[in-house]
C-alpha cells in the first residue's frame, strides 16, 4: 500500500497494456517508418530519426501514433520514447498503451522514475543482453495519486520538458546558423564591398591567399616516461564538438613518448581527420603523439586558426589527403599545404567576436539544457514518490 493518503498501489499491468499487433511480412503493410532500438536515445521521449520499413525483412510489431515504445533489452540504457506516427517496431521493444481511464502523460512519467527503472533492471534476465518480459514488467508496483493530482503533476513536469525541448531546438538553430555564418565570414569577412577573383573564388580586395604552413607551426617538444603526475590528453579525451580542451587523464600509467603542450596551444587529432578533433588547451600538459600541437605565427592567432580547423573545407581537405585505409591519418606536412583566405589581424578579431558570441549563446543554452534535464528528473522522482506533494489549493 502507498504511504501517501489518497494514493493507491497497483500493478503496472493494471494501468497499461502491451500491444502485440504483429506483421510477419513487412511488405504486407503501407507503413513507411521503422523504429529500432538504435532510433531511441536514452532519456529522450522524442524519436529523432526513423528507419525505413522497406529495409526490414523479419517479423515486427506495429505501433500507432502516440504509443509508448519501451526497450525491453538492456534496461540500464533507459530507452523509452513516444512515437509521433504509425510505424513498424523492433521485437526487442514493447509497444505500450495506457488502459482506458488512465492518463498517458502520467503513465510516461511513471516509466521515467528511478524506482521504475531499478525494478525493470532487477527483473531483467540474461547476462550479456538482459531482457524483461511483459509478465514481469506488468507486476511492478506503481503508486497512483487521485486523477486530479495526476493531471497537475503531468502539467508541471511536461511544462519543464517542453522548455527543455525548446532550448534543445535553439541549440540546433544556433549550430546551423554558426555553420553557415562561419563559411561566409571566413571567405567574405565583415562589411566588404570590394572583392577580387582568386583561385579560391571571390575574396575581399585587401585579403590574401596563404597556406597554413605560412601562418602556423608545429610544436615538437617531446616528453619521455616515466612521468610524474601531469595532465595527459589522449584522443579519447578529445571530442569533435569541443572548442576548449578541459578534459584530461593522469600521466602516471603512460608508457610511451608524448608531445608537450602549453595552455593556449591548438591541439589537433591527426587520426581519422573526418572526426574533426581540434581544441584550444586550457592547461599545460602532455598528449599522445596522435595529437599535433600547433601554434600560430604573429599574422594570426590560435583562436582564429581553430575557426578554419572547424570549417568544412579544412575537414574535407584533411580527410581526402589522409594516408592509410583502416586508420587514416593526416600530418602537419599535409595540413600545412591547405590554403585559406585571410585578412588583417584586426578583421580576424572582429570575426572572432561574432563567432564567440554565438559560441557563448550556444554554451549557455547547453548549460540550461543540463539544468532543465536535472530539474525534470528530480521533480519526476519527487512528485511520483509522494515526497513532494501539491497543496490542495493549487489543484484548480
Amino acid at each position: 500500500m502507498s504511504s501517501v493518503p489518497d494514493w493507491k498501489t497497483v500493478n503496472f499491468g493494471e494501468i497499461a497494456e502491451q500491444i502485440v499487433d504483429r506483421i510477419d511480412n513487412p511488405e504486407d503493410t503501407d507503413l513507411v517508418d521503422y523504429i529500432g532500438l538504435e532510433h531511441i536515445d536514452s532519456g529522450n521521449l522524442k524519436i529523432p530519426t526513423y528507419g525505413k520499413a522497406t529495409d526490414v525483412v523479419s517479423s515486427k510489431f506495429v505501433c500507432r501514433k502516440g504509443d509508448i515504445i519501451f526497450s525491453r533489452r538492456r534496461a540500464y540504457l533507459r530507452k523509452l520514447a513516444i512515437s509521433d506516427r504509425g510505424a513498424l517496431v523492433s521485437t526487442d521493444a514493447m509497444v505500450i498503451r495506457p488502459k482506458a481511464g488512465f492518463l498517458k502523460q502520467f503513465l510516461v512519467l511513471v516509466m521515467q522514475t528511478d524506482k521504475f527503472w531499478n525494478e525493470v533492471i532487477s527483473r531483467s534476465a540474461g547476462s550479456l543482453s538482459p531482457r524483461i518480459k511483459w509478465r514481469d514488467l506488468s507486476r511492478i508496483h506503481v503508486s497512483l495519486p487521485p486523477t486530479e493530482v495526476q493531471e497537475k503533476i503531468s502539467r508541471i513536469i511536461f511544462c519543464v520538458q517542453d522548455n527543455l525541448e525548446k532550448t534543445e531546438n535553439l541549440v540546433k538553430v544556433a549550430e546551423k546558423l554558426k555553420k553557415g555564418l562561419l563559411e561566409e565570414l571566413l571567405t567574405k569577412g565583415i562589411g566588404h564591398r570590394e572583392f577580387k577573383k582568386t583561385e579560391m573564388g571571390e575574396i575581399p580586395e585587401d585579403w590574401s591567399i596563404v597556406s597554413l604552413g605560412e601562418i602556423c607551426e608545429e610544436r615538437k617538444d617531446r616528453a619521455y616516461p616515466p612521468y610524474e603526475k601531469q595532465k595527459y590528453v589522449s584522443l579519447e579525451q578529445m571530442h569533435s564538438a569541443d572548442l576548449i580542451q578541459n578534459v584530461f587523464a593522469e600521466s602516471q600509467s603512460v608508457q610511451s613518448v608524448t608531445n608537450k603542450f602549453l595552455a593556449g596551444d591548438l591541439l589537433y587529432g591527426k587520426l581519422r581527420p573526418n572526426l574533426d578533433k581540434a581544441a584550444i588547451a586550457h592547461f599545460d600538459g602532455i598528449c599522445t603523439t596522435e595529437i599535433l600541437v600547433i601554434n600560430s605565427k604573429p599574422s594570426t592567432s590560435n583562436n582564429y586558426l581553430l575557426l578554419h580547423f572547424k570549417s568544412k573545407p579544412f575537414v574535407e581537405y584533411n580527410s581526402n589527403g589522409a594516408y592509410g585505409t583502416k586508420m587514416p591519418r593526416t600530418s602537419f606536412g599535409i595540413l600545412s599545404k591547405h590554403k585559406i583566405p585571410i585578412g588583417s589581424v584586426e578583421e580576424q578579431n572582429r570575426i572572432l567576436a561574432v563567432v564567440n558570441s554565438l559560441n557563448t549563446f550556444e554554451s549557455n543554452c547547453r548549460k540550461q539544457i543540463e539544468e532543465l534535464a536535472n530539474l525534470n528528473k528530480k521533480l519526476t522522482n519527487l512528485f511520483l514518490s509522494g515526497e513532494l506533494l501539491i497543496p490542495k489549493e493549487d489543484m484548480s
